[in-house]
């Protein structure tokens, strides 16, 4: 499975976003992977590069969708519908 998502190359904010595509890990233990059907970047998002040390930095972390794949030892449930 290929997700696509933003990424922080940089701390110099919107300049240094790019849009990119990368494989999908199987979920580890207490996991899910979540096929998304909206997700939000807010003005938190663009401040966060700013602080960071270690780059690429992922952007966006408010996601809804379906959990699609568990981890062992994960209390969800494959097909539910999820927003965080």
């Amino acid at each position: 499975m290929r997700a696509h998502h933003w990424i922080a190359t940089g701390p110099n904010g919107i300049a240094d976003f790019q849009f990119v595509e990368s494989e999908v890990a199987e979920p580890g233990p207490g996991e899910v992977t979540i096929t998304v059907q909206a997700s939000g970047v807010n003005p938190a998002d663009l401040k966060h590069p700013g602080r960071a040390t270690v780059f690429p930095v992922s952007i966006g972390y408010e996601v809804a969708g379906t959990i699609t794949a568990l981890g062992r030892r994960h209390r969800d449930r494959f097909g539910w519908r999820c927003d965080r």
